[in-house]
């Protein structure tokens, strides 16, 4: 005679929107700076804005903009890459269930609009010192 005392008698209802899935864990996204990891609370720290009509993306108030979107994520790249050559990227999952943040900001947070020609001045500097590095290093 079979032991059917270990059988499972409960069983877990299936996800109602993603079919196959029967459990979802919600990871909180973590920002690694270093070797210390810091973690994000989402409903504080993460917010997306419609300015016109592009999405933007604001992690612990800095800015990003839609890099591009591949069949698993979606890469946001921060908004002063122009300006201050900032590597920071932002990569959600295509669920937004998962998000990484990739780099560090060099930058400070921006407030307030750049006036006239400010743009022009900060990649001239930008490029000033992307060549002053460049020189070091044949050196």
């Amino acid at each position: 005679m079979e032991d059917y005392s270990q059988v499972q008698t409960e069983f877990e209802m299936p996800h109602p929107e993603m079919a196959g899935v029967s459990v979802l864990y919600q990871r909180n996204p973590v920002e690694i700076i270093g070797d210390e990891k810091h973690a994000i609370d989402p409903s504080k720290d993460v917010s997306f804005v419609l300015q016109g009509n592009r999405r933007k993306l604001y992690v612990k108030d800095h800015c990003y903009y839609r890099k591009h979107t591949l069949k698993n994520h979606t890469q946001w790249r921060c908004t002063e890459y122009r300006a201050y050559g900032c590597l920071a990227s932002v990569k959600v999952s295509r669920n937004g269930l998962q998000m990484t943040l990739q780099g560090v900001h060099d930058h400070p947070v921006k407030k307030e609009h750049r006036r006239e020609g400010q743009l022009r001045e900060l990649m001239e500097k930008r490029k000033q010192t992307v060549n002053e590095r460049k020189q070091q290093r044949r050196k």
